[in-house]
């Protein structure tokens, strides 16, 4: 395995959580204002999403046109893009990061299916389960949008405030295991004893009924 795929570029991680909290104001803004745009375009003036795309390579390919008549009328030499190419390193990182979000998505789906406590499953099934009813409401650009927006405001909102939002999951994790805990007492434990009291008796028969028939051997 390659060094690059063992040990990403930090440089494209720190970037991103730059512009998470908003330690690069300008990206930030803009970010929030193309995702802003966007959304006001397509749901607000109901846009089509191929006719945005369309106008936007027309104008493109009209301001290249502009750009090279004009170097042709002025004798100066016509832009050319023949050797435009992606490095290879931009599209290592760029794997190597949606790579890094896959992996992060598959351990957290198998950590809380697989390791965490029933009462923190149950919250993200029910977590899960009222986003499905959520998004029922919405279409894809709203969802998309809001979750650029979350992912602009959430995390900056969670470093300022850490302190007490840890307080405040600290005493609902401590609510949970006191009820879990109760539950455990009053119901659990009475079925065990209940089944184990049965089983128990059965368990001590066969234990009894194994030993005459050892003594009944050996006389």
């Amino acid at each position: 395995m390659s060094t690059e795929t063992e040990h990403p570029n930090p440089n494209t991680d720190n970037t991103m959580s730059d512009i998470i909290l908003w330690r690069k104001k300008k990206q930030s803004f803009s970010a929030l204002l193309v995702a802003t745009a966007t959304w006001v375009v397509l749901e607000l003036y109901q846009f089509n999403f191929l006719t945005i795309t369309s106008w936007a390579a027309m104008t493109v390919v009209s301001l290249f046109f502009i750009w090279g008549n004009l170097c042709r009328l002025f004798g100066k030499e016509r832009p050319s893009f023949s050797d435009l190419e992606i490095p290879d390193e931009a599209a290592q990182r760029a794997a190597i990061s949606v790579k890094r979000w896959l992996e992060s998505g598959v351990r957290w789906l198998f950590r809380v299916g697989a390791e965490s406590e029933w009462y923190e499953f149950a919250g993200v099934m029910g977590a899960l389960w009222v986003l499905s009813i959520v998004s029922g409401w919405f279409d894809f650009v709203t969802i998309l949008y809001t979750s650029v927006v979350g992912g602009l405001t959430v995390p900056l909102v969670y470093v300022k405030y850490e302190e007490r939002i840890k307080k405040w999951r600290d005493g609902i994790r401590m609510g949970g295991k006191r009820v879990v805990e109760r539950f455990d007492e009053r119901v659990v434990r009475k079925v065990k004893d209940k089944v184990g009291g049965g089983g128990g008796g059965g368990v001590a028969t066969t234990v009894v009924e194994n030993k005459e028939d050892k003594e009944m051997k050996k006389e």
